[in-house]
């Protein structure tokens, strides 16, 4: 080896072809006798590798460029079947490069559903305990590969309370999910605020048919609204919903075409407490034929029925107040189909009919009914008769 101070001619160069100048730790060259190494690269599937030199002396640099295919990313270097870091190494004899490719994982995006009244926000849990400090806080959306982590953290506003999380449409059972799909975050938020406060009565005037319910709402607010939620216990997702009354205060309404003997739950509000009542029985015990309307205490005969049928789909009857005095009464229409089977039932009141007095009444007919059977009632509680029952079969 010669040193930088040394001079050579060419011709001492053409002489000596296994000399080579090399730049070396310094900004002077440096005469080397046979060290060029060479530099290969072993073919790779799923991408293109290639060197910046193919041939080096011991010491020299060598960078490594790998380009993988799409949906694939570089996974490792080998140098001599050594895995190297990064993709640089330092030469030390005749080298051989080798890089393997690994299948791209996919990515999806997930984001929060903003609610008026919660807030939620993600943590990539793998990327915490990797220690990725740009994934470690939380945020409402957020791009996440297959099978990573994902917490969910909830925050309601000040009377309200977070129930339900839920990822596209599922509920989430603890407080993260594994990531397989772009996901959709929602929640089910509920108020409990104490200036808006609900109460259920218990029902009156349960019939067979009819009962009333009521209750209230306390506190001002411009969306408060005043109604009855209402179902039968063996059909609970089937749920009522009575016209709503703006505003704070009491609220009663009287719900028909109920079931008879059929258990009933109702609230006031999605707020108040829920509670239940069991509607009366339409036939008397043992007969299965015949009303009951065996009256808890004596009631006169106050009405008349009379001339009832069915005109263009109109039922209409007569009504006269046979009593010495003004009367006042419970008017139910029951619709049947065939067997016997109840339709429907509804409902209309005479209020102080005059003595002598007669009105007509009419109810919209009923699809598909064949008989209808009109009643008086003193009131759908007591269900004591005050006039005979009157009936038309089509």
């Amino acid at each position: 080896m010669f040193g930088p101070e040394t001079y050579q001619s060419l011709d001492y160069l053409d002489e000596h072809p296994d000399a080579v100048w090399v730049v070396k730790d310094g900004e002077f060259p440096e005469l080397y006798y046979n060290v060029l190494n060479d530099i290969t690269v072993s073919e790779s599937e799923n991408g293109t590798v290639s060197v910046d030199k193919a041939q080096a002396v011991d010491g020299e640099i060598v960078t490594v460029t790998a380009l993988p295919n799409e949906n694939y990313v570089l996974n490792k270097v080998y140098v001599n079947g050594n895995e190297i870091d990064g993709t640089t190494f330092e030469v030390s004899g005749d080298s051989n490069v080798f890089v393997t490719f690994a299948e791209k994982t996919p990515e999806y995006d997930i984001k929060v559903t903003s609610s008026e009244n919660a807030e939620a926000s993600l943590l990539n849990v793998d990327a915490q305990q990797a220690g990725d400090i740009m994934l470690m806080s939380g945020t409402d959306s957020l791009t996440a590969k297959d099978g990573e982590e994902i917490r969910v953290d909830t925050e309601a506003s000040e009377d309200h309370t977070v129930d339900a999380v839920y990822v596209n449409g599922e509920a989430l059972a603890g407080d993260s999910f594994i990531v397989t799909a772009d996901s959709d975050i929602t929640m089910e938020v509920t108020s409990i605020s104490t200036e808006r406060k609900a109460v259920t009565n218990d029902a009156v005037d349960v019939g067979n048919y009819f009962a009333t319910l009521s209750g209230s709402v306390e506190g001002d607010n411009e969306t408060t609204e005043r109604y009855i939620r209402y179902w039968a216990a063996d059909e609970p997702d089937m749920v009522y919903t009575t016209e709503a009354g703006p505003g704070s205060g009491a609220y009663s309404i009287e719900v028909t075409n109920l079931r008879p003997e059929t258990e009933y739950k109702y609230q006031m509000t999605e707020t108040g407490e829920i509670k239940s009542f069991v509607t009366k029985s339409y036939y008397t015990e043992g007969s299965g034929e015949e009303p009951d309307v065996t009256p808890s205490v004596p009631v006169e005969i106050c009405f008349e029925i009379s001339d009832m049928r069915v005109d263009n789909g109109v039922v209409c009857a007569d009504i006269a107040n046979t009593a010495d005095g003004e009367s006042s009464g419970k008017i139910i229409l029951a619709a049947y189909g065939e067997d016997d089977t109840l339709i429907s039932a509804e409902l209309s009141e005479i209020d102080k009919m005059p003595v002598g007095e007669s009105v007509s009444c009419e109810f919209t007919a009923v699809e598909n009914a064949v008989k209808y059977k009109l009643m008086i009632w003193d009131s759908t509680d007591k269900m004591a008769p005050l006039a005979e029952s009157a009936e038309v079969i089509l």
